[in-house]
């Protein structure tokens, strides 16, 4: 099954990165980090917590053994 997404990441309103590589997306040590430093993230256009990226992640990559 592959997932499609877009993921991106923000910062007082200014687009910095986006993917749509699962690679690509910060591990959730990093993702917390940048959320406490004021990082706002988006999963398929829907603004996303840093948990709800790593539950994304995580559900993706158990997809791609189907």
């Amino acid at each position: 099954m592959v997932v499609k997404m877009r993921f991106e990441i923000y910062r007082d309103g200014v687009g910095l990165m986006g993917t749509s590589s699962i690679e690509a997306i910060p591990n959730k040590s990093q993702l917390l980090d940048m959320q406490r430093s004021g990082y706002k993230f988006k999963i398929n256009g829907k603004v996303s917590n840093a948990s709800q990226v790593c539950e994304f992640v995580k559900n993706s990559k158990i997809g791609d053994d189907e």
